[in-house]
């Protein structure tokens, strides 16, 4: 009985890591000006090893973009501003 209850712990821990490692995942996608839709390539065998891989890689947008200001604080280029 014991047993069963231990399992059930492990399966719900299993649940809350998974929603947080996709949440994770699709803050640091929007942080690179991606859609957090790309996170299902993590499903693929060997496109998604590295795609994985490669995520933490790239260097998130300079300024803002269209998730949000830039984390870094970072100024970017805005086509639209007449003073770049």
């Amino acid at each position: 009985m014991a047993e069963d209850w231990a399992v059930l712990l492990m399966i719900f821990m299993l649940l809350i890591l998974l929603v947080l490692m996709v949440a994770q995942t699709v803050r640091r996608l929007h942080d690179t000006n991606l859609s957090g839709w790309w996170w299902w390539l993590l499903l693929l065998p060997v496109l998604g090893n590295v795609f994985g891989a490669g995520i933490p890689l790239v260097d998130g947008t300079a300024g803002p973009n269209r998730f949000g200001p830039d984390p870094k604080r970072r100024t970017g280029f805005n086509p639209q501003d007449p003073q770049n």
